[in-house]
């Protein structure tokens, strides 16, 4: 019974932290602030600094094969609050083909990855689902 108890409790808290979950209006979007928008010719080097900058790769171990047009994007800021536009962090995304080393120094094969681009800095890469870093 006292397991059920914590279970329910847990899962009301988990459920009460989603409830303020939001997203900048059309209106909202069309006022943000992206700054400069890079060169495209330019967003390997952007990659490859941030590679240098992060604990999770060695930045000799990846390779930027090829990155996309930029596109504008949003993500959340460090302390999102529930219907604040001033809690989101507006810039633009680029999806760039990177072929990493695994532990044994063989490159693995190219895989998708998504980076934020604010005022010249890559800022955020994230890899998408089905994909985990190859040094954690």
């Amino acid at each position: 019974m006292k397991a059920i108890k914590i279970f329910l409790t847990s899962l009301f808290a988990l459920s009460a932290c989603t409830a303020g979950i939001y997203e900048p209006t059309p209106d909202e979007l069309a006022k943000a602030d992206y700054g400069v928008q890079p060169e495209n010719s330019t967003l390997p080097d952007l990659v490859q600094a941030y590679f240098k900058s992060s604990p999770i790769y060695d930045p000799r171990g990846v390779l930027v094969e090829k990155c996309s047009k930029l596109y504008q994007g949003w993500k959340p800021g460090p302390n999102p609050e529930y219907n604040n536009p001033n809690s989101f962090i507006y810039g633009w995304k680029t999806d760039c083909d990177i072929n990493p080393k695994d532990s044994s120094g063989a490159y693995i094969g190219a895989i998708w990855e998504t980076y934020f681009i604010k005022d010249g800095q890559v800022i955020d890469g994230f890899i998408p689902q089905g994909y985990k870093p190859i040094f954690e």
